[in-house]
């Protein structure tokens, strides 16, 4: 579980719901990248983050959190505006203990809103997604933004804006903003968790209520492999190494679920 990088075209109906595709395209394995661990330069298009996950139980919060990364390379002929993309995801889905040997998961995997309701993206979940999308504005290459005119510039941001508009502080995420969410009651258990929605987690345990999600922009070094030490079957092909509705946990895990 350390990172996958893929080409791909995406899948035409999460296409056509995305308002920011060209953040959203996966697919299978390509080599030759280079200083794929290092964090995206000023005009990459890209972003390393940490998310923190936040509960109460009781009244008490308590947290855990990682550092996950993702990069779009600066290749016009692959593009993801082209409808496919050379791009690369480390990091694996967020942790977070709870009492009993409980986990909840933030998923790499968020939500697009079709018709006022919550749908898979099918895609990777990005803070400049987030962020954009409050804004109604969308991220370009730099050498796409640099073609354009002052006028064609209010409606987009470069790589480098779309970071800072991140930004170092946390930002607190709105409950249709998060990730998917993942419960395990038993993590040794093979598929067992349960995928649900935050305003859910009281049903499905009890004394736990929804804190915060927050993220923001960082340098400090990826976390790579918190799920499999805590589920170790989840590295394992055809042994039900996914969340129940086919959700993975790590990166090379988008390429098995096209």
């Amino acid at each position: 579980m350390t990172e996958s990088t893929w080409v791909c075209s995406p899948p035409s109906a999460w296409t056509r719901r995305s308002t920011l595709g060209v953040l959203a395209i996966l697919g299978g394995g390509l080599a030759g990248c280079g200083n794929r661990d290092n964090p995206p330069s000023r005009n990459q298009l890209g972003s390393r983050f940490r998310l923190t996950l936040e509960v109460l139980i009781d009244g008490r919060p308590i947290r855990g959190s990682s550092v996950r990364q993702f990069k779009y390379f600066d290749d016009p002929g692959w593009f993801p505006s082209d409808g496919a993309g050379q791009s690369s995801w480390q990091g694996d889905a967020t942790p977070l203990a709870l009492p009993g040997g409980a986990y909840l998961f933030a998923m790499l995997e968020g939500y697009v809103i079709v018709g006022g309701r919550r749908e898979r993206s099918y895609g990777p979940w990005t803070p400049m997604d987030v962020v954009l999308s409050r804004l109604g504005k969308r991220v370009v290459t730099q050498g796409d933004y640099e073609t354009l005119s002052q006028a064609e510039r209010q409606r987009v941001v470069s790589p480098a804006q779309a970071r800072a508009l991140v930004g170092t502080a946390p930002i607190v995420l709105a409950l249709d903003e998060l990730p998917i969410l993942a419960l395990f009651r038993t993590p040794s258990v093979p598929g067992s968790g349960l995928i649900l929605l935050p305003e859910d987690l009281p049903k499905q345990f009890p004394g736990l209520t929804w804190g915060r999600c927050t993220v923001q922009v960082t340098d400090d070094p990826l976390d790579i492999g918190q799920v499999e030490k805590i589920m170790p079957w989840t590295t394992q092909r055809g042994r039900g190494a996914y969340s129940p509705d086919g959700i993975g946990f790590s990166a090379p895990s988008f390429s098995r679920n096209w």
